[in-house]
């Protein structure tokens, strides 16, 4: 992995996280720091073995001589890199992943998020969320959505397209996660099965956005409080690692004829 001064395709931060591209930050959605370029390098937050990718999370106890900023967790944040042109506007994005260790606290997350710096017309906070799982040990419930930031649409933030319960949207295993999005609809769909869609104002009002990629593992949503899902100070154990793994990351300009369904690689 490399950032954007090194040429490579991903970067360990958007530009709104205010800082430079290769330094680390405090996550504005989680209570953790998401790690720099140079700490994943140093410390293991995102490797590659045998072709899958793994991005961590980590106890900050459990990893020494790293900067913390006084947070309990560190984590890690990938964002395709704008200035390599990797910011789309429709286009067909699937992702196979799976999160293999369950744990309370556990705030993985793949999305779309608008990838322009310095915009300042109502479309800047545009986001599109794939999977979001809000700490609950077991995995899931885990949601789609979408959020109209900071313009709004007939005075809403946001929506949930949809929210997945129960043993058989478990996230622990190979799924295939997918965003078709095109000028008239915006499909969510796992394994070749659609979860939910927009139409309408909904999609129009992205017919204005320009997205990237985000993909992050980060600990203790600060909006789940008081559920019983945060992590403590035993739970999970000391020197359990988390991690959201990736087979592949694919982007297509729209979505493959008779693109087969199912949990397996589909070439």
């Amino acid at each position: 992995m490399s950032y954007a001064k090194d040429g490579g395709s991903w970067r360990t931060n958007g530009y709104e996280a205010n800082v430079g591209p290769g330094d680390g930050f405090n996550d504005f959605a989680a209570s953790n720091r998401n790690v720099s370029a140079a700490e994943s390098k140093k410390y293991g937050f995102a490797t590659v073995n045998k072709g899958t990718l793994s991005l961590k999370a980590k106890r900050a106890v459990d990893v020494p001589g790293v900067n913390s900023d006084g947070k309990r967790w560190l984590g890690i944040y990938l964002v395709t890199d704008n200035n390599k042109n990797l910011t789309w506007r429709y286009g067909y994005f699937e992702w196979r992943m799976r999160d293999p260790v369950k744990a309370r606290g556990m705030f993985p997350t793949i999305f779309m998020f608008s990838n322009l710096p310095n915009r300042h017309d109502g479309y800047e906070g545009a986001e599109m969320d794939m999977i979001e799982i809000f700490g609950d040990p077991r995995g899931y419930p885990w949601a789609a959505g979408v959020h109209f930031n900071p313009s709004k649409l007939n005075g809403k933030e946001g929506r949930n397209v949809a929210t997945l319960d129960g043993p058989a949207n478990e996230t622990a295993n190979w799924h295939r996660y997918s965003i078709d999005w095109t000028a008239d609809s915006i499909i969510y769909a796992r394994d070749g099965k659609e979860l939910g869609r927009l139409t309408g104002p909904e999609v129009a009002w992205y017919r204005n956005a320009n997205m990237g990629i985000r993909m992050n593992y980060s600990m203790d949503p600060p909006w789940m409080d008081g559920t019983g899902n945060h992590s403590t100070d035993n739970d999970p154990a000391r020197g359990t690692t988390l991690c959201h793994q990736f087979d592949y990351v694919r982007v297509y300009s729209q979505k493959p004829a008779n693109l087969p369904g199912g949990t397996d690689d589909p070439y």
